[in-house]
C-alpha cells in the first residue's frame, strides 16, 4: 500500500497537522464534516536585471578613488570617504544589479532596514558587495537630476557605532556618492529606492 506522506517526515507531518488546526481539525475534514480550502500564495515575479556592473580592481590606492571621485560633475562627502577607507578593492568580478522600492517589495508603509533586506533575500536577491556604491557612481554618469538610491551592503560602522550604507544621488548637476545612516532599525519610506544584487545562474 502506498502512503501519500511516505515521503515526509514524522516533524513535516506532524507541522502540517499544526497548521489545518490540529488533530480534531483533521478528523472532522475525514468525516467530510469540514470543508478544506486551499489558497496558493502568488509567487513574485523575477525582477529584472537593471545593470551588469563590471567591478575592477584598477586602482593602486583608496586615495587614487577618492580623488576621481571628486573630479568632473562628482563628488563625496567627509564621512564617504572615511567609508572608502573599508573597502575591499581586491578582486574583479561582474555583478547583476537590480533596483526595487521598499513598496515593490510588498511594504504598505515604512519598514526598517532589517526588514527590507530580509524581504528582498526572500524574493531571491543578495546584499550588494560594498564597493558597488563607489564603482556604480563611476559608471551611473546619466543618472536623472533628483534620483536617488540606496546601495543595499553591509553596513559600514565607525568605532563610535555609527552605521551607514552608500548612497548615489544626482543634485544640482553634481553626482554624489553619499551615504545613508543604516542600523537595523533605521527606517525609510515606501518610496525609498535600493540597489540589490542578483545571484547569476
Amino acid at each position: 500500500m502506498d502512503f501519500a506522506s511516505q515521503n515526509l517526515t514524522l516533524g513535516q507531518t506532524n507541522a502540517l497537522v499544526k497548521i489545518i488546526g490540529g488533530e480534531q481539525v483533521v478528523r472532522e475534514i475525514l468525516r467530510d464534516e469540514v470543508e478544506l480550502v486551499i489558497v496558493r500564495k502568488k509567487i513574485p515575479t523575477e525582477i529584472e536585471v537593471w545593470k551588469t556592473l563590471t567591478l575592477s580592481s584598477s586602482f593602486e590606492s583608496t586615495d587614487d578613488l577618492r580623488d576621481v571621485l571628486r573630479t568632473g560633475r562628482r563628488n563625496t562627502d567627509a564621512w564617504t570617504r572615511y567609508m572608502l577607507n573599508k573597502v575591499d578593492f581586491t578582486c574583479d568580478m561582474q555583478v547583476d544589479l537590480v533596483r526595487v522600492s521598499v513598496g515593490e517589495l510588498g511594504f504598505k508603509d515604512s519598514a526598517e532596514f532589517e526588514q527590507i533586506c530580509a524581504k528582498a533575500k526572500k524574493r531571491g536577491l543578495e546584499l550588494c558587495p560594498a564597493r558597488v556604491g563607489p564603482e556604480l557612481r563611476l559608471q551611473y554618469e546619466d543618472q536623472p537630476e533628483n534620483e536617488s538610491l540606496g546601495v543595499a551592503m553591509e553596513p559600514i560602522s565607525d568605532a563610535e557605532g555609527l552605521s551607514a550604507i552608500f548612497v548615489l544621488s544626482h543634485t544640482d548637476g553634481t553626482l554624489w556618492l553619499g551615504n545613508n545612516e543604516a542600523h537595523p532599525k533605521t527606517r525609510y519610506s515606501i518610496a525609498a529606492v535600493f540597489i540589490f544584487s542578483r545571484p547569476r545562474a
